[in-house]
């Protein structure tokens, strides 16, 4: 292999340690004198702790998590900057907290109200990098092109389109079509799940995980830092119809609900959670709460 091409499990390693080097850089000064190391970014919208090594959901199925796992370390006690989209990815990327850089909502450009930043990417870039990736890393339409050389499917439009079931309002003879999310008209249009007629390699993960394996496969001249922004399991909960048969909907246990959750909250933040918490009214009211698991579970496998 060229300078920096190794294999799989030495690549995990190599992604594991680099990225804890970025994250503790205290810690850099006892790292044995080596190459650059190449480093894989992997996000997945919205899961939470119902993969199998954290045991949120005991039908989860998620074995290639479980794998992972092994060959590296679980933070069980893991906190999010903040519990949205937008700000949240924005603190990873540029490493400033909301309560630094005034982005707490999705509605805001963090473009606009971050002026003077320099992404993980560009740092990288300054440093001897390869910077590229594919998916939803940054908030949907706000990109940064600064942050990448080169990004799938481009440097302005970061996430591939997805096919919607046939009763969002296709065309005659089209059972799908493809959309780019940000097109839905609000949230209560996007929370929404449904089984697809379609192969995986039709969805918009497919095509993410496939074009960076891809760029796993090449031979490298430099490092490089390399991002893969997986969709799923973010809503609408729409994937092929083998992953919702893998949780029939009459053997399918609901997740408990701890009664008095939000007691110890502050009246800001249970506002909150009482607006996200009409969704699951709505589910309820309309005797959907089974059905809407069974999406979520879907996703997530």
């Amino acid at each position: 292999m060229k300078k920096h091409g190794i294999d799989r499990r030495d690549f995990l390693k190599a992604a594991g340690l680099g990225g804890l080097s970025l994250c503790l850089p205290f810690c850099r000064n006892d790292l044995p004198e080596t190459q650059p190391m190449n480093v894989l970014f992997v996000s997945l919208d919205d899961m939470n702790d119902w993969i199998e090594p954290l045991h949120g959901h005991p039908q989860a199925k998620t074995p290639n998590l479980s794998r992972f796992a092994r060959q590296g370390v679980t933070f069980s006690h893991a906190y999010t900057a903040n519990p949205a989209c937008n700000p949240s990815r924005t603190a990873i990327m540029t490493g400033l907290s909301p309560h630094r850089s005034g982005v707490y909502s999705n509605y805001q450009d963090w473009r606009e109200v971050i002026t003077d930043h320099k992404s993980i990417g560009q740092y990288f870039r300054e440093n001897g990098y390869y910077s590229t990736g594919a998916g939803k890393i940054y908030h949907y339409h706000m990109v940064d092109p600064a942050c990448w050389d080169d990004y799938w499917p481009s440097q302005e439009k970061n996430m591939p389109a997805e096919y919607l079931p046939q009763r969002m309002g296709e065309t005659a003879g089209d059972e799908y079509k493809t959309i780019n999310m940000p097109e839905f008209e609000n949230m209560y249009q996007m929370f929404d799940w449904a089984p697809l007629d379609i192969e995986d390699s039709q969805m918009g993960d497919f095509k993410s995980v496939e074009h960076v394996i891809g760029q796993l496969e090449k031979d490298h001249d430099r490092p490089f830092f390399l991002a893969c922004g997986i969709y799923r399991p973010h809503v609408p909960w729409y994937v092929p119809q083998k992953y919702f048969d893998m949780f029939p909907l009459e053997s399918l246990e609901l997740p408990r609900v701890l009664a008095g959750d939000l007691d110890d909250l502050s009246e800001r933040a249970r506002d909150i959670a009482h607006r996200a918490g009409e969704y699951h009214k709505h589910v309820l009211q309309a005797g959907q709460w089974k059905p809407a698991v069974q999406g979520y579970l879907a996703s997530i496998a």
